[in-house]
């Protein structure tokens, strides 16, 4: 280097040596490349990925010339119909013909150049250099064809322009340094432009065309001919291409297993057209914009994937709960794109990679639905969450990898087999207990055992369902991770036998319950869905079975504890019904637990193991089949008709046969398993007839059992209920239970059962803010006992459990419960949600059945709530909160959605700050009423009121469905009813009979007491007269007598086995009933008497103790009863039950009805007053305390940039919808409306206010900025002559200067004209408020952020404020707030004042108070100094704020919208973004 000179060293080159000695700058590579290619096979006709030897900087030079053809159907569509492509492998010459608009043949004026000589053979010459215009073609940089001439030993153009009538010829040689002079003739042909070249092949270290480099070329051919318009025919070698359109092109790749769907392609709109199916290759994308070929992709491929990516994630999280991250789903994704953009950019000259934004593409692409269905039915979503579980399925193995399989350590409560993991662990058998209680006695009776044998570890509840859990959520499974590791399992291997594992047994020990067979049945479907294999190795799955009856002989000795075991309750039914009476002499003992068995019973079972070890046996794949059915997600169908088909009188062959030592899969499914899936369905779907679970009707049996008027401890109803009504699960299920019946907060009940008495829980949070059981209280409402009446406790049917009568199998309530509060719950294969109904139009629908009339259709209703509830299709209703857009710019939201609590709903309101979407809010609400004060950004709050959709943004609308009303009938049977008239009217026929059977038993009751009144009146006046003698004799004489007189024996307690809540213990027939006699009549008729003995009684006989008891109610009766007086009381009292009786023969059991309804509609009117009575006298006492809130007083900030997008975004989305947001419209089913078409302003419509409403706003007037921003507003598809009689647009500029600044200082600056389609506002009026000239000033005054305080009278009156300081001028700030226009003129109506002083009306600038007309005072004088709360600002900051007021400026003198269309949005935001500006100005 020493020796080269300074000229040596550093070069100068012309443009034309730059490109031959750095060709890799403009063509890429002219070294020969090898990697695989799609290529063209002719003889298959598709496209086939092979690897490939091409030189890409040759590639290119051919590429070149065949866009330019492409580029001119962009410019000649309809004349334009054909390009040709020859391609001389032998000659290595290339020729491109299109018959579309030949080049201009004429000179250049200012270069004095043809044109077709200047673009062909002069460097950087382009017809592409315009960006100001939106072009869609490939040129770009003034490059393209010139680089083929530069590379071609021979370069040729010939062209005819029909227009210049003139044909052009020229020959360039020596890469383009030679040129033959032009060649120009007359032509009156048809335009066609033809370019040949030569490739020099020396210049690419080439002798020619290599065969891939010729089949490089004509796949090319056949890209044009795919992304090309279908008009345009292309040819290769006078051959036409049949490829006429890009579907047909797409349809050349290989589908790879995947089923050709045209839904994967769409044709989304005039530039984009697109097409997703599956790889097997991993990523690939065939992409062209503007017929370009982007092989390596670039923003519109990101574009378009990262929409399909954003799909196929939420699907498959939605789907398999599995989450999926973007380089899962890429690897199978095939994309192709063809796209026109607008002045594209490229990475480089080569045009392989597109790098313009997607802002910038000039058309959006959003996916139709359609394609995005199909890309989520293809195999993409199950292929990325098979790699999610792939990677999952690693972790949890390496989790579970035990470093020494002889000893496990870190597992708690594990009692570990001695042999496990070692010579003889295929011995071992690993116990699974329900519980620590189940532990203790697996361990008690191992004593008798040899432990080296015997694992025991307990279950932490059940298992998981793991067959459709996600992996992460399996990992999370820590009873999944103990089993797995203790037996040795691992999730990727698969076993054919136990040789590999720690255990050769795994033994299930659960209780003989439902809970327990669920337990066993989720353990098989762990196994069974992870390691199939195991589930066939005979003796692998085990079940140790205990008794749940043991019936011992009575009078045995202590110590002889021998009994006869049962393992199943058919069993047990069988014996007792063969020895009949003797069951008396048996103790007989029910085991619901494993923790009701001792330990000393323990050791017996493994004493006797063979006795309780059932083999799990597989014989084929139906067994496989039910396991499936039980567990699998996607077999719910399957699961119902299981359920439905189930009959509860299973007979002793059909239930499960513990008798035998191994039990089928299917077997136990069917037979064991079934009973946990309809005992889980009748936890979980109450009855039609009571609206009932059974849970709560153990509540209610137990509540009136007792007679619960007086109110006690939540807690301690729950012990009463778990003791007399034989509730087994846990007491805290019953308090959850038993507060839900009580709670009366919108959206619960409409008519409690029970009577609250503490804190039972709020509409704040749902009901879950309700306090311990342990302090509340409760009782039975008032109400209560006229929905259930009495008289129907006799007519229902009891249930029998272990010998206890308990609740009825349902109620029969005056009206049906299940409308009137609902329910909602989640059984096995079901789920029932019923809506809320107002019991009233329930009792008015039931009185017309009883008049034979049709019922009325009924919508939801909740007692209190102050919203809208509207039926927007069958069966589908939208409930509505109450939101009120106040002039002053506050959303006031008094009223909730239907499920929708207060706390959860201020948490999003939390969001919504977060989100700068709310700026403030205040809120006011009580335990039962919602107020909440929202102040919104003022552009989000323009364009949602001008969208329609400030409800819907607030998320004040949430459906209610009653389209999944499903309930138990009055056979046991699950049924699904079509609406809630379906189920009044069956409701109806049940309750019917059930009143007939009152009246049957009322008639009976009545005929009774009527009998034994007879009876009595006639024994007192017999033993009065004397001619029936009761002292001093014996009683079987005395009992003897009665029977030869006639007396009718009534034996005491006749209807106790009838029903145990009416008649207590002791009690007679009838005597709560008090329907048909006094308290007195009771004590007087039917006291029972007291058995006073005497020397007899030890030797009275069975028979005698019966007829006594027969007659107590005669001989049972006081002395004072038998006198004259007696009989004239028990005379009128036969009389009354007489005539009683003859009243009731003439009822019919509708009569009955209507009298019970007519009874309940006055107490529930009287409930809902006295509620209503409290919830308005809350709300008063809150409003006398409730402040005012000013928002005029808050600083507001400038939306942020993410903020924008975000917002833009919204607007963009909802005007592709229909320009305005969807509007929930009950009457009109649903349909889309403009409401701004056809309906005055909503500022109009709200400027009449009642005093209250202004009760926030501390002068009384009608903001104008909020006013207008609630109404009319500027945005999109207003019309500024809708309402303006002139024309005029009444506007005023947000955003001009600050407190004590008032804006004035330069004339008024007109808005400029725009065109009709932007609907951009007119110029202001004259005596409005004037828009502010900006003006550079010596003294600058800003701030960061701005009190809302001059936003007042002077906006309303329309007048421009004037600039109070004269030695400073104001140089106001704008931003791209949206333009929001005042109400007009005509319609303007003044706002009415509430002030006190005058000193309130000086600062309001107002000299009077006349309610019609407000006359503007001059404003106070004001010192020059700058207000306190206004920070003083540097210099600097200073400078920096005259910038931002410029840029601004220029940004809203377009239109003040947010949305603008214009093409220098993007710049004046950033503008304003760089400008440091971080608040948004208001002022007049």
């Amino acid at each position: 280097m020493a020796n080269r000179t300074v000229e040596e060293i550093y070069q100068k080159k012309t443009q034309h040596e730059h490109i031959l000695s750095r060709p890799d700058m403009y063509i890429g590579t002219i070294e020969p490349v090898t990697e695989d290619m799609w290529l063209y096979d002719e003889a298959e006709n598709i496209m086939k990925l092979r690897k490939c030897t091409w030189t890409p900087g040759l590639y290119k030079i051919f590429d070149e010339i065949l866009v330019n053809a492409a580029d001119n159907k962009v410019r000649d569509p309809l004349g334009q119909t054909a390009i040709k492509v020859w391609i001389d492998a032998e000659r290595g010459m290339v020729r491109v013909y299109n018959n579309g608009e030949g080049i201009p043949v004429q000179r250049h004026r200012e270069h004095n150049l043809w044109v077709p000589e200047m673009i062909f053979g002069y460097l950087l010459t382009s017809s592409n250099y315009d960006d100001t215009e939106a072009k869609v073609t490939g040129g770009r940089n003034g490059f393209g064809a010139k680089l083929t001439n530069v590379f071609s030993t021979r370069f040729e153009v010939e062209t005819v322009h029909s227009r210049s009538r003139k044909k052009f010829f020229m020959r360039w040689r020596n890469n383009m340094l030679e040129s033959e002079e032009p060649v120009i003739t007359p032509s009156e042909g048809p335009d066609y432009t033809v370019v040949t070249f030569y490739p020099d092949f020396a210049k690419f270290n080439l002798q020619g065309f290599g065969e891939d480099m010729v089949h490089m070329m004509r796949r090319r051919v056949y890209d044009v001919a795919g992304c090309t318009d279908k008009s345009l025919r292309c040819y290769l070698n006078d051959t036409k291409i049949a490829c006429s359109s890009f579907l047909e092109y797409v349809d050349l790749y290989p589908m790879m297993g995947e089923e050709r769907k045209a839904a994967s392609y769409a044709r989304v709109n005039g530039r984009w057209e697109v097409c997703v199916r599956v790889s097997n290759i991993g990523f690939q994308q065939v992409s062209f914009v503007n017929s370009i070929a982007t092989t390596r992709g670039g923003t519109h491929v990101r574009y378009i994937t990262d929409q399909v990516i954003a799909k196929v994630t939420e699907q498959a999280k939605r789907k398999s709960k599995t989450e999926v991250k973007p380089h899962m789903i890429r690897p199978h994704l095939f994309v192709f794109i063809n796209c026109l953009v607008e002045n594209p950019g490229f990475d480089s000259q080569t045009k392989e990679t597109l790098n313009t934004p997607k802002n910038r593409f000039g058309s959006t692409c959003d996916l139709p639905p359609s394609m995005i269905d199909c890309i989520l039915k293809s195999s993409i979503v199950e292929r990325a969450v098979e790699m999610a579980n792939s990677k999952l399925t690693r972790e949890i193995a390496s989790k579970l990898r035990n470093a020494d399989r002889k000893q496990i350590l870190g597992i708690p409560k594990l009692d570990d087999a001695n042999e496990a993991g070692g010579k003889y662990s295929h011995r071992c058998t690993l116990i699974l207990t329900e519980g620590d209680s189940a532990k203790a006695l697996c361990t008690a009776g191992l004593a008798v055992k040899d432990r080296d044998y015997f694992g025991v570890f307990p279950l932490r509840g059940k298992p998981l369902n793991v067959r459709d859990a996600t992996l992460k959520k399996v990992m999370a499974c820590a009873e999944f991770q103990a089993v797995s590791k203790i037996m040795g399992l691992d999730i990727r291997q698969k076993y054919s036998g136990v040789e590999r594992l720690r255990y050769g047994h795994l033994m299930i020990m659960s209780d003989q319950d439902h809970d327990g067979s669920h337990i066993k049945g989720l353990i098989i479907n762990m196994i069974h869905h992870y390691w199939p294999d195991l589930i066939k190795t005979p003796g692998f799955l085990q079940q140790f079975i205990t008794p749940i009856v043991k019936a011992r002989k009575k009078g045995r000795s202590d110590g002889d504890d021998r009994a006869i075991s049962f393992f199943s309750m058919p069993d047990y039914f069988e014996w007792k019904n063969a020895i009949g009476d003797g069951i008396r002499n048996y103790e007989i003992r029910y085991y619901k637990g494993l923790g009701t068995s001792g330990a000393k019973e323990g050791r017996e079972y493994f004493e006797n193991i063979d006795r309780h070890r059932l083999d799990f046996v597989h014989e084929d794949a139906t067994d496989d089949a039910r396991i499936v059915m039980a567990f699998a997600k996607d077999k719910v169908e399957e699961r119902k008709h299981w359920i439905t088909q189930f009959k509860a009188n299973t007979n002793v062959n059909e239930s499960m046969n513990y008798n035998v030592r191994t039990v089928r899969y299917s077997e136990f499914v069917d037979k064991e398993l079934i009973l946990f899936s309809v005992a889980d369905c009748e936890r979980s779907i109450p009855s039609v007839i009571d609206g009932l679970k059974p849970g709560q009707r153990k509540i209610i049996f137990s509540s009136f059992k007792r007679r619960l008027t007086r109110s006690i401890k939540v807690v301690q109803l729950a012990g009463y209920v778990s003791e007399h009504a034989a509730y087994h699960h846990g007491e805290q299920s019953l308090v959850q239970t038993i507060v839900g019946l009580a709670q009366n907060f919108v959206g619960s009940n409409n008519v409690p059962l029970l009577q609250q008495d503490g804190q039972f829980g709020t509409r704040l949070q749902g009901g879950k803010d309700h306090a311990a059981g342990r302090y509340i209280f409760t009782r039975l409402t008032n109400i209560a006992r006229y929905i259930y009446h009495p008289s129907d406790d006799f007519v229902v049917d009891y249930k029998d459990d272990d010998g206890l009568s308990v609740e009825p199998f349902y109620y029969v309530p005056v009206i049906p419960m299940v409308l009137v509060n609902g329910t909602s719950g989640i059984g096995t294969g079901f789920a029932t949600n019923i809506p809320n109904y107002s019991p009233l139009e329930v009792i008015d629908n039931l009185m017309r059945l009883l008049r034979g009339e049709e019922v009325q259709p009924m919508k939801p209703w909740y007692f209190g709530f102050a919203g809208t509830i509207e039926e927007k299709e069958k069966g589908k209703f939208v409930s509505t909160g109450c939101a009120n857009v106040r002039p002053d710019g506050v959303v006031q939201i008094t009223e909730l959605p239907i499920g929708t609590w207060t706390q959860g709903y201020k948490k999003f309101l939390e969001e919504l700050r977060e989100k700068e979407v709310v700026v403030q809010y205040r809120e006011h609400n009580t335990d039962v009423t919602v107020d909440f004060e929202v102040f919104l950004h003022p552009e989000v709050l323009h364009h949602w009121v001008a969208q329609g959709c400030v409800e819907e943004r607030l998320q004040l609308r949430e459906y209610i469905h009653a389209t999944n009303i499903i309930a138990f009938d009055r056979e046991g049977q699950i049924t699904k009813y079509r609406d809630a008239e379906a189920v009044l009217k069956e409701f109806y026929l049940v309750r019917l009979e059930y009143y007939a059977k009152r009246r049957d038993f009322l008639i009976g009751d009545l005929r009774s007491v009527a009998s034994k009144l007879e009876n009595m009146v006639r024994f007192v006046t017999e033993v009065v007269d004397g001619r029936l003698i009761v002292t001093r004799r014996r009683k079987k004489e005395l009992l003897e007598e009665l029977r030869q007189r006639g007396y009718a024996p009534f034996p005491l307690q006749q209807k106790k086995k009838v029903s145990s809540t009416t008649i207590q213990q002791g009690e007679e027939e009838g005597a709560a009933d008090a329907t048909h006699a006094t308290a007195e009549d009771v004590f007087l008729v039917l006291q029972p008497a007291v058995d006073e003995g005497g020397d007899e009684d030890n030797q009275e006989t069975p028979e005698m103790r019966r007829a006594a008891r027969d007659y107590d109610y005669l001989l049972g009766m006081r002395l004072w009863n038998l006198t004259a007086e007696m009989i004239a009381r028990l005379q009128s009292q036969l009389q009354k039950a007489r005539d009683e009786l003859a009243a009731l023969e003439k009822r019919t059991p509708k009569d009955l009805w209507a009298e019970d309804l007519n009874q309940l509609r006055p107490r529930i009117e009287n409930l809902f007053e006295e509620r209503a009575k409290e919830i308005a006298s809350i709300q008063r006492k809150k409003m006398e305390k409730k402040r005012s809130f000013d928002p005029r007083r808050l600083r507001v900030p400038l939306l942020s940039e993410k903020a924008r997008q975000a917002l833009a975004k919204e607007f963009i989305k909802t005007e592709k919808k229909g320009g305005r947001a969807a509007r929930v419209d009950g009457d009109a089913g649903g349909d889309r409306k403009n409401p701004s078409v056809g309906r005055k302003p909503a500022a109009k419509r709200r400027r009449k206010k009642n005093s209250d409403d202004d009760s926030d706003d501390v002068d009384g007037d009608d903001d104008l900025f909020m006013s207008d921003a609630s109404g009319g507003g500027g945005g999109r598809g207003w019309r500024p002559d809708d309402d303006d009689e002139d024309g005029g647009s009444d506007g005023v500029v947000l955003g001009d200067d600050g407190p004590g600044n008032n804006a004035g200082g330069g004339a008024k600056k007109p808005q400029p004209k725009r065109p009709a389609a932007k609907r951009a506002p007119r110029k202001p009026k004259e005596e409005g408020l004037k828009r502010v000239k900006k003006e550079a000033a010596k003294k600058v005054v800003v701030t960061d952020d701005f009190d809302i305080d001059d936003f007042g009278i002077e906006a309303l009156t329309r007048t421009a404020p004037k600039c109070n300081n004269k030695n400073t001028t104001t140089t106001a700030k704008t931003t791209t707030a949206a333009f929001i226009p005042p109400p007009p003129q005509s319609t303007r109506v003044a706002p009415v004042i509430d002030t006190d002083t005058d000193d309130d009306l000086a600062l309001l600038g107002v000299s009077s108070v006349d309610k019609k007309k407000l006359a503007p005072v001059p404003p106070a004088k004001r010192s020059p100094q700058r207000p306190k709360s206004q920070p003083k600002k540097s210099q600097g900051s200073r400078k920096r704020r005259r910038s931002s007021s410029r840029s601004s400026s220029r940004s809203s003198s377009d239109e003040d919208s947010f949305f603008d269309d214009d093409d220098d949005d993007d710049e004046d935001d950033d503008d304003e973004a760089s400008s440091g500006s971080s608040s948004y100005d208001f002022s007049d």
